[in-house]
C-alpha cells in the first residue's frame, strides 16, 4: 500500500501526517482497510456475537452468558466450549463430572413413593391440566443426594484481560428430586429454592445467568435476581416436582467478568439452598467470599455448599 506524505505549517512548525489513497476527508488515518474481519459466534439462538470478549456489548455478553450457561448445565464438555464459544478452561480445580441420565429409574420412583409416607400437600385434580395429582407430596430430600461443582473459569477469545466466565453445576445424584409422589402434574415443592456464586477478589462483572434442566427437556434460562455485585451473584427459582421427574435435575449458574487484578489468585464458590413444604427462600446475599440466606421459616431446609474453584493462579 502506498502512502502519501502531506506538509502544512502552523504556528511555525512544519507538521507531516501519513494519508492513505482515496481516504475520505475525517477518516481514521490509522484505519487498514485490509484487517480481517472480526470472528463472531452463531449462538443457538440465532444471535451472532463478536467471539472476542472486548467487543460484545452489554445485551450480546448477557446473551452469550446465557448460551453459555445453558450449554454447561446440559453437559457440554470443555471442547465444546472451546469450539462453540471459544472459551478456555484456566482453572487448577477438576471440572463436575456429567450427571447420570435426567430420567429417574422406575425402581427410584417406587423407592422415593415408599419414602414419602405422608402427604403433606394435596391439591385437586384438574382435568384441564391433562394430569392428576393424586395428592401431591412435597416432604424434603437428604442433601446427600444432592451434588454442587466447584466452579470452572474459563477465558475468552481475545488477548490481554478480554474477559471470563466462572461457572458451578449443581445436580441431584438421582437424577430428579423424588418429591412429588404419585402426582403426574408437576406442583412446587414449598417455596422457592435459591443458588450462589462468591469470588473473593472483586471483579468488574459483565453478566451473570441461570440456568435449570428439566429432566426431559433442554436447559433453558430461568429464576429472579436476587443479588448481584463485584463479587458475584445469585438466584431464586420455584422448583417443581411429579412422580416422573423434577423441573431442575440439573443446573447452573454463570458470572462472566473482568479482572480488576489480572495476575492475582481468584477463587470462587457455589451454595444451593433447597425448601419444602412451607418453607421459601426470601433473599440472598452476595458478600466478599461470601453468601448469606434468609428464610421464612426453619423447618423444612437444608443448605448444600460446592468446594472452591480458582482460576489457576493460586
Amino acid at each position: 500500500m502506498r502512502l502519501q506524505l502531506k506538509s502544512f505549517t502552523t504556528a511555525g512548525l512544519v507538521l507531516v501526517a501519513l494519508a492513505l489513497p482515496g481516504a475520505a476527508a475525517g477518516a481514521d488515518p490509522i484505519q487498514d482497510d485490509s484487517a480481517p474481519p472480526m470472528k463472531m459466534l452463531r449462538l443457538e439462538s440465532g444471535l451472532a456475537v463478536p467471539a472476542d470478549g472486548r467487543f460484545r456489548s452489554k445485551a450480546q455478553e448477557q446473551a452469550f452468558s446465557d448460551a453459555v450457561s445453558q450449554a454447561y448445565a446440559q453437559g457440554a464438555s470443555d471442547a465444546e466450549l472451546r469450539d462453540d464459544f471459544g472459551l478456555v478452561n484456566v482453572s487448577d480445580a477438576p471440572a463436575s463430572p456429567k450427571p447420570q441420565s435426567a430420567l429417574p429409574s422406575a425402581a427410584h420412583q417406587q423407592a422415593a413413593a415408599a419414602a414419602l409416607d405422608e402427604p403433606t400437600k394435596a391439591e385437586p385434580d384438574d382435568p384441564s391440566r391433562g394430569c392428576t395429582t393424586g395428592g401431591v407430596r412435597t416432604n424434603g430430600t437428604n442433601p446427600d443426594k444432592f451434588f454442587v461443582g466447584a466452579p470452572q473459569f474459563y477465558k475468552a477469545q481475545g488477548p490481554g484481560n478480554p474477559g471470563f466466565v466462572v461457572i458451578a453445576k449443581w445436580r441431584w445424584n438421582d437424577g430428579a428430586d423424588p418429591t412429588a409422589g404419585v402426582s403426574t402434574c408437576f406442583a412446587n415443592v414449598g417455596g422457592r429454592d435459591g443458588v450462589g456464586l462468591t469470588l473473593s477478589r472483586n471483579v468488574t462483572r459483565l453478566s451473570q445467568s441461570l440456568s435449570i434442566c428439566p429432566y426431559n427437556v433442554k436447559c433453558h434460562a430461568a429464576g429472579s435476581m436476587a443479588d448481584n455485585n463485584a463479587r458475584g451473584a445469585a438466584f431464586m427459582f420455584q422448583d417443581q416436582a411429579s412422580s416422573v421427574g423434577s423441573n431442575s435435575t440439573s443446573g447452573s449458574i454463570a458470572v462472566s467478568f473482568r479482572y480488576l487484578q489480572p495476575a492475582k489468585c481468584h477463587q470462587a464458590f457455589a451454595k444451593y439452598w433447597h425448601t419444602w413444604q412451607e418453607t421459601a427462600v426470601t433473599g440472598i446475599g452476595v458478600g466478599p467470599y461470601s453468601l448469606s440466606v434468609e428464610w421464612n421459616s426453619h423447618d423444612e431446609r437444608w443448605t448444600r455448599a460446592g468446594n472452591a474453584g480458582n482460576n489457576g493462579k493460586c
